[in-house]
């Protein structure tokens, strides 16, 4: 497994700036007992308004600085499978842990206990490499059926086809 360090914050980002929203994938070529996983998603929030340019619409959105009324959630998110959307929530998340069970789904479900390895606003910063590691447990039936420890790296949510959830790769990041 090829591990890449996370981008380091910048002195002035703090854990009151946390926002890890967005996609996570596998850095490497999943196990093939997780092979049916696309990527995660994590939200803490949305942004509500887009300020005077964006009306009239249609419009394109103001670069992530200019966007305002960022309304705080309760952090949660999505697991995308080649079968299915499992929801997940985690009232803790933080920079020092996230730690989830998603829905069941025809007896499956998923489990995840691990860290964030960058700080900041994910979605400003971009980081790139390993942002996210941690442990990784597939049920089927309530019963373990495998597990083992994983990275991730971080990708915005717009790379995300929002017909069939699969990421659209960029040729290059900004």
């Amino acid at each position: 497994m090829k591990r890449h360090a996370a981008t380091t914050p910048t002195p002035t980002e703090s854990a009151i700036d946390f926002r890890p929203d967005g996609g996570f994938e596998f850095n490497y070529k999943p196990s093939k007992p997780f092979k049916d996983i696309h990527w995660l998603a994590v939200v803490t929030g949305s942004s509500v308004g887009h300020g005077s340019a964006c009306a009239p619409s249609p419009c394109t959105p103001p670069p992530i600085e200019n966007k305002v009324d960022w309304i705080s959630q309760t952090p949660h998110g999505f697991f995308v499978t080649d079968n299915h959307l499992y929801d997940w929530h985690d009232e803790n998340l933080s920079v020092d842990r996230v730690s989830f069970t998603t829905e069941t789904y025809k007896g499956r479900s998923y489990q995840f206990t691990g860290r964030f390895l960058a700080v900041g606003n994910y979605e400003k910063n971009r980081p790139e490499g390993t942002v996210l590691s941690g442990h990784l447990v597939k049920f089927m039936n309530g019963q373990v059926t495998t597990e083992e420890d994983v990275v991730f790296s971080w990708f915005n949510r717009d790379e995300i086809d929002p017909q069939t959830f699969l990421r659209v790769k960029k040729s290059s990041r900004k």
